[in-house]
């Protein structure tokens, strides 16, 4: 997967054609421009290029290698792929370890064969120029994410974070594959641009920044490569380590934010769910005692509730008071319901005791009148001294008196 970068201050988004039916100006005419493409800084567009990318590999066809192949690199206007004729070709491209601006740098020389292009470079027109190209990682600066690979992350390019130290977020590419350049107004990369004009069999002054090539050793015997340049190679290789390191130790250290952060909620996490058993222990703690208190409440309740029909019963002379005690363990043993019915029960006795008791009081007192006796001349009076009254007739009147109650 490849992501596109421009750069041009003012990016768009476009897909690329790969047409064979363009073809190249092979004409002569035309002008030999040598241009500073892009430098191994930080663009405005906070994209990084690192020197070692714009190095490339030569078996990968990155950074430099890809701007000849598998063809030479159209020169555009505007990043204007889609429907845009090329005003030129590179013919070769170069990594340069300085640059006049300072920084290592992409060099190419290129062929302008555009007649209104032509001019316009001489004239000065075009003068800044701007790259087209893949990558196949874009490591975020703040965290390491690789937003090709991975996704976006939480830092986006431009915006500072950090609490103490600000640190402004960009995006560190990898492996990158150059598809075009083109004339822009205004360059991310602020320093790319024309850097001299030549005729076609003439090279640009060294003072001027051109790359300085290297001498060919003798194939005869000679080492492959000087041990300055072996030297050079391994330091770039050893940069690249380093910053990939770099990369990777940032994005430990923000894993180990994130584990330390998630541990720091994990124990205020288990801090509440401590109190929050505590609070619970004491509800259950709460609840047993009232569950205690309340056994306790029923089983005083049918106490009492046993004490009062045996009570009832001694009053109403069904039991002894000397066995009171072993009386209402029997009765506790009953279920409320049942004790509750014989104490309704014994209520209603007690009422018709006292009724009774009532009326013998009032013929004691010899005021009660024969109810049976309907003549309004004769009453039936019982005195005490009516001592001629059989038990029959006692009898008689504890009927009629139970009926008149």
């Amino acid at each position: 997967m490849r992501k596109k970068f421009v750069e041009s201050f003012d990016v768009t988004n476009f897909q690329v054609e790969n047409s064979n039916s363009v073809t190249e100006n092979n004409s002569e005419d035309g002008v030999i421009v040598w241009i500073d493409a892009i430098h191994a800084m930080t663009t405005r567009n906070y994209t990084t290029y690192t020197a070692q990318e714009l190095k490339g590999d030569s078996t990968k066809k990155t950074g430099q290698y890809s701007w000849t192949y598998p063809y030479e690199a159209p020169v555009l206007t505007h990043h204007n792929q889609r429907t845009g004729e090329p005003i030129g070709r590179v013919i070769t491209a170069t990594f340069s370890s300085s640059s006049q601006a300072g920084p290592p740098v992409i060099r190419l020389k290129c062929r302008i064969t555009d007649p209104e292009a032509v001019q316009k470079v001489k004239d000065g027109r075009y003068k800044t120029v701007s790259i087209g190209a893949y990558a196949e990682h874009a490591y975020c600066s703040i965290c390491g994410t690789d937003w090709i690979e991975e996704g976006n992350c939480m830092h986006w390019p431009g915006r500072e974070y950090g609490k103490e130290e600000k640190e402004v977020a960009h995006l560190i590419l990898g492996d990158i594959y150059f598809v075009e350049i083109s004339f822009v107004n205004v360059p991310s990369d602020k320093f790319a641009q024309v850097t001299s004009i030549v005729g076609d069999a003439e090279e640009p002054e060294k003072s001027k920044g051109e790359p300085v090539k290297e001498k060919k050793e003798n194939i005869q015997g000679g080492l492959p490569m000087t041990l300055e340049k072996q030297l050079e190679n391994l330091q770039e290789k050893l940069g690249l380590k380093e910053e990939k390191l770099e990369v990777y130790e940032t994005k430990i250290s923000n894993l180990e934010t994130k584990v330390s952060t998630l541990e720091e909620q994990n124990g205020l996490l288990s801090e509440e769910k401590e109190i929050l058993e505590g609070k619970l222990e004491n509800l259950n703690q709460e609840i047993e005692k009232l569950v205690q208190e309340n056994a306790e409440l029923k089983k005083n309740q049918k106490k009492a509730l046993a004490e009062k029909v045996v009570d009832l019963k001694i009053q109403l002379g069904k039991l002894k008071e000397e066995d009171r005690e072993e009386k209402v363990l029997e009765h506790i043993k009953r279920t409320e319901e049942s004790l509750n019915d014989s104490l309704t029960d014994l209520q209603e006795e007690k009422k018709l005791l006292s009724k009774e008791e009532e009326g013998e009081e009032i013929l004691e007192a010899g005021q009660v009148t024969n109810p049976g006796l309907h003549s309004s001349n004769e009453e039936n009076v019982v005195t005490e001294s009516d001592d001629s009254l059989s038990n029959e007739d006692y009898t008689d009147v504890d009927l009629k008196i139970n009926a008149m109650l």
